[in-house]
């Protein structure tokens, strides 16, 4: 997904430069910034995948996982600053000083290309993400916010980004055309940055839910919780916590009730069939501790 977004973003930064010397509109000049901050972003966001994958170490005993939210976080930021930063300062120059657009037709065709080619980048990415569903989860939407696949949804919020901008452009340069009004260049710039802002926002606000510590969604915690109870010598999952620990990779920590008359290799290997059934029906969870506890919680013994 990230290099499809790529190189979606490479064709639109170098059409829309181009389009933007010739025409000299700024919605267009906006569209080639907005391109190039996405292109910018593939980047980061596949710098942070390929980090990510790295071994865990003695420094880094969990692994590098969360190191993708960090540079999804500078993404985010780079979308914020670069794309709704200089839309929103040239679309303010151009509402002032207004100037006539050439080669309109040529600036038309352009936002349709882009809408079409970030439209097309959108839908894989959303099917990348249904691929991902299970069922007894909730509609679609719901299912893209509980995702943990997190490379992919900043994806879908970029190629979203990037069909939303075309259309506002579009729309802008139309009623130029029908107008004369070069002062509706500067305002669909201007909407193109706050729209840009809006998404920037929404993928910081995201990110940071995962760099806080969030935990994984209440669909996987409840496979997690069946799965252990159905391992013979389990009685019940008495606590289960979860955190998300980078792109699909949970770590666990769960308190079971188990047999009283077990002895201690049973014990040892009734731990061992548990992670193991744990890591089979839900490959997400990458790290699984168990406690034994009795219900009352008086003594607790840790197998590791």
């Amino acid at each position: 997904m990230i290099v499809t977004s790529f190189a979606v973003d490479f064709i639109d930064v170098v059409l829309n430069f181009g389009v933007a010397l010739l025409s000299g509109s700024v919605v267009i000049f906006t569209e080639a910034m907005q391109g190039f901050a996405d292109l910018l972003t593939s980047g980061l966001l596949w710098v942070g995948l390929h980090r990510s994958r790295k071994r865990a170490n003695r420094k880094h005993q969990f692994g590098y996982g969360k190191e993708l939210f960090f540079w999804i976080l500078m993404a985010g930021l780079s979308m914020l600053v670069l794309t709704s930063g200089f839309s929103l300062y040239f679309g303010l120059q151009r509402l002032f000083h207004p100037m006539p657009i050439h080669h309109l037709p040529l600036a038309y065709a352009v936002l349709v290309i882009g809408f079409v080619t970030n439209t097309y980048a959108f839908g894989l990415s959303m099917r990348r993400l249904e691929l991902r569903r299970r069922d007894g989860l909730k509609v679609w939407w719901q299912h893209i916010r509980a995702s943990t696949f997190i490379e992919t949804k900043a994806t879908l919020i970029l190629d979203l980004m990037g069909s939303v901008a075309s259309v506002l452009g579009l729309i802008s340069l139309i009623f130029y055309g029908i107008t004369g009004d070069g002062r509706l260049d500067g305002l669909g710039a201007i909407v193109v940055g706050v729209c840009c802002a809006v998404f920037a926002v929404l993928l910081i606000l995201e990110v940071k839910s995962f760099i806080v510590g969030r935990s994984a969604s209440p669909e996987m915690e409840h496979r997690i919780k069946h799965v252990a109870e159905k391992v013979k010598g389990v009685h019940r999952v008495l606590d289960l916590r979860t955190m998300q620990m980078g792109s699909e990779k949970v770590m666990v920590n769960m308190e079971v009730h188990i047999d009283h008359n077990l002895k201690t290799m049973e014990i040892e290997q009734l731990m061992d069939d548990l992670k193991a059934a744990v890591k089979v029906d839900v490959p997400e969870v990458q790290h699984i501790q168990v406690e034994v506890e009795t219900p009352r919680r008086t003594k607790g013994t840790t197998v590791a």
